[in-house]
């Protein structure tokens, strides 16, 4: 063990002219081990009161690291890298330095045995976070620790050994996350600190197995936007999520329910940014304490919560008095059910105000829903206060809408052609133009309008907006949206949501011309009902546990999908599944790709537009189509090695437009199965081709076809294979006696 000092101001740290043996001696000194203290002091600038930089340019070590000054002269340093330092002892900086961070690498902090303490008298340490990874390691604050800038990147991540902030200084701590997962044996103790968070992301994530958290009587302040926290099922003392902006704050409880002393959600001060809410994911909530979901909101200013999952209710327990909920005021809930430690209700206080009901609560009391008239014939924004009780009635902010309320753009007064503007995302139970018959417009901008009833247009309106939505959600079960377009061409997103036994119905034709929009369903069923729905793009979005989601085409109901690329059908996850008969037609003149997810389709799949279809994922359909070989040829590619399985396979060419049926990968096959019958295509040129299933697959060159190689089961003569066949019945059957001369 040896003491190395810092000579000769600017340098790369591996550098032996840059160490000597004793403060300002000479230079030539080993590059410090892990068992060497490190020291920068007045002599380590080279010249007097000279800035300097030290890059760490590979992953180095030391054991303690002392920087700072011994005289009254002011030095500037700059620690400056991308690799790691590995830190086996103490680190400390001077109150009588100046340092400076640009350090873009990580401090790891290795040490296995305790008493290890870190004062950084005020300086913010790296950008590229600092670990705690020394298996019985501990490390004590003597001073607040701030890491990174003020917010951004830069994590304490706590691996292995225990993370002290000090019980009698009880320093505060500022980074961009708290992070402590894996497997090893850690311990964090927060004792009555004050701990800041500033990631746009996951700030605080307590998982994995092997650690002891102690959250003593700490304050977490998370103050992003967009924060998320993973618990783990531990007790947490008072959390905050500060942001007034609009945005979702996420409670990740999927390793375990959570438990606060006293829980705050601040309310969204700025009016353009109106709504903030709270997504309970994975498990339940247990308050001892105070429940704070706003205690500024207004009826445009809101907080809403919910669970992460359409139908699964989250249950938020109070140990305390229900008096934890005073100030409960405009906030909107789904999926939430309020509960005290014994199981029975909590008894809701009298000044609870303009409470939204999203469907699937359980133990609030909300207000029945309404209809609720906007006034007058001028332009504005549904936040506005337009709204009325009585049809041409008095504006005021008491009759403003709410998740249970209808709302209701009539005739009343002198109507006039004029813009009404979603500028929230707010929560509403329907829409109902049914009676305007003077031209109105309903502008989405970039908010998304969630409607929880139906949502009726008249021939008297126009949409627009072209990246905001139409989210149709639906906590409760077994429950019905019904959509009447009335022949509205659409200009925004389509997103259903609901209950896994709900659906969302089109009670008409749904038309929309911009191909980058997209109709996703996340939850419950989308019913065509025996209509079109014409859109850009379709996700099918999930993934494993992913809740049940179904397209019913009712009869012959129409999926036309005009986008191209990757994502023009993209049906993904578990859980997914389609009823009735009908067609999903992609259209695009450019190449797009149907990725069915492996999954079954009761519809057609049709090559409808002149751009390549390609189809991925071992999928089945009623059968496979081709419109577009009227109009000229085109191609249908199959992922190499993937399987097609038909009750029908019609996808034809025409004569000099042919249908390509080719493989991804030139040499490697892709398999159609049929089970019964016959497949007798025309004008196709197929290659790389296996046709089984049991079926007799036709493609006689006589009919305009092309054997380009590489095919299996697929008949391309006439006399090819033939055999006796008696006794096929179905349809699709024939009897052929010996002899048949002619085609098929």
């Amino acid at each position: 063990m040896a003491d190395r000092y810092w000579v000769g101001g600017t340098g790369n740290w591996n550098n032996t002219a840059m160490w000597s043996a004793s403060s300002g001696g000479p230079s030539g000194a080993s590059v410090p081990t892990s068992a060497d203290n490190v020291f920068f002091d007045a002599n380590s600038d080279g010249a007097p009161n000279v800035a300097f930089t030290v890059t760490v340019n590979v992953t180095s070590s030391c054991a303690d690291i002392d920087i700072g000054v011994t005289s009254a002269l002011t030095q500037t340093m700059t620690l400056a890298g991308s690799s790691t330092l590995n830190v086996f002892g103490s680190w400390k900086n001077a109150t009588s330095a100046t340092y400076t961070r640009t350090f873009t690498g990580s401090i790891s902090f290795l040490a296995t045995t305790t008493g290890k303490v870190i004062t950084t008298n005020g300086v913010t340490l790296t950008t590229g976070g600092i670990n705690f990874n020394g298996a019985g390691g501990g490390w004590t604050l003597g001073s607040a620790l701030t890491v990174g800038p003020a917010s951004g990147a830069g994590a304490i991540t706590v691996l292995q050994g225990t993370f002290d902030t000090d019980s009698t200084g009880n320093y505060s701590v500022t980074t961009s996350a708290l992070l402590s997962t894996g497997t090893g044996t850690r311990t964090i103790n927060l004792n009555g600190s004050t701990v800041t968070l500033n990631f746009e992301g996951v700030g605080l994530n307590l998982s994995g197995s092997n650690i002891t958290f102690n959250a003593g009587t700490s304050q977490i302040n998370h103050t992003a936007f967009t924060p998320t926290i993973i618990v783990g099922g531990f007790t947490l003392y008072n959390f905050s999520f500060t942001s007034t902006i609009a945005s979702n704050a996420n409670l990740s409880l999927s390793n375990g329910s959570a438990t606060f002393n006293n829980l705050t959600v601040t309310s969204p001060t700025a009016e353009s940014t109106g709504i903030r809410t709270l997504q309970v994911t994975g498990n339940n909530v247990t308050i001892n304490g105070t429940l704070t979901l706003g205690s500024a909101n207004t009826v445009v200013r809101r907080v809403q919560v919910f669970s992460d999952i359409m139908g699964t209710q989250r249950t938020i327990t109070f140990n305390g008095a229900s008096s934890a909920l005073a100030t409960l005021s405009n906030v909107d809930f789904r999926d939430v059910v309020f509960a005290t430690s014994g199981g029975s209700p909590v008894a809701l206080p009298a000044s609870g105000t303009k409470l939204g009901d999203g469907g699937n609560n359980s133990q609030i009391t909300f207000a029945a829903g309404t209809n609720c008239y906007w006034t007058g014939n001028t332009s504005g924004s549904v936040s506005d206060n337009r709204w009325s009780n009585l049809s041409g009635g008095s504006p005021s902010t008491s009759f403003f809408p709410l998740a249970q309320d209808t709302l209701i753009f009539d005739q009343s007064g002198t109507p006039a052609n004029h813009t009404v503007t979603n500028n929230r995302n707010f929560w509403f139970g329907a829409l109902d133009f049914s009676a305007r018959s003077t031209a109105i417009t309903f502008a989405t901008g970039t908010t998304s309008i969630v409607l929880f009833k139906a949502l009726t247009l008249s021939s008297a309106v126009t949409l627009t907006g072209t990246t905001g939505a139409f989210s149709f959600q639906q906590g409760a079960g077994a429950q019905t949206i019904d959509i009447t377009p009335a022949g509205v061409a659409f200009t925004q997103n389509i997103v259903v949501n609901v209950n896994p036994t709900s659906s969302v119905r089109l009670l008409g034709n749904i038309t929309n011309s911009n191909t980058s929009l997209s109709v996703t369903l996340t939850s419950g069923t989308l019913n065509l009902n025996g209509n079109t729905l014409s859109y850009g793009l379709f996700a099918g979005a999930g993934g494993t546990g992913s809740g049940v989601r179904e397209v019913n085409f009712g009869t012959n109901g129409t999926f036309t999908i005009s986008g191209s690329g990757a994502t023009a059908w993209s049906a993904s996850g578990s859980n997914f599944s389609t009823s009735g008969t009908g067609t999903i037609s992609l259209t695009s003149a450019s190449a797009k790709t149907f990725a069915g997810g492996g999954f079954t389709y009761t519809s057609a799949l049709n090559q409808g537009g002149a751009g390549t279809l390609t189809i991925s994922g071992s999928n089945t359909f009623a059968n496979i189509t081709n419109t577009y070989g009227a109009t000229g040829a085109t191609t249908i590619t199959f992922t190499a090695g993937t399987t097609q399985t038909v009750s029908a396979f019609t996808a034809s060419g025409t004569s000099g437009k042919l249908l390509t049926l080719n493989s991804s990968s030139a040499g490697t096959r892709f398999n159609l199965s049929d089970p019964v019958g016959f497949v007798n295509v025309s004008f196709c040129d197929i290659k790389d081709s296996s046709a089984t299933g049991g079926a007799r697959w036709l493609a006689y060159l006589a009919n305009g076809n092309v054997d380009s190689g590489n095919n299996a089961g697929w008949r391309f003569s006439q006399g090819e294979g033939l055999n006796v066949i008696s006794g096929l019945s179905g349809t699709r059957g024939l009897s052929i006696g010996v002899g048949l001369v002619g085609n098929l």
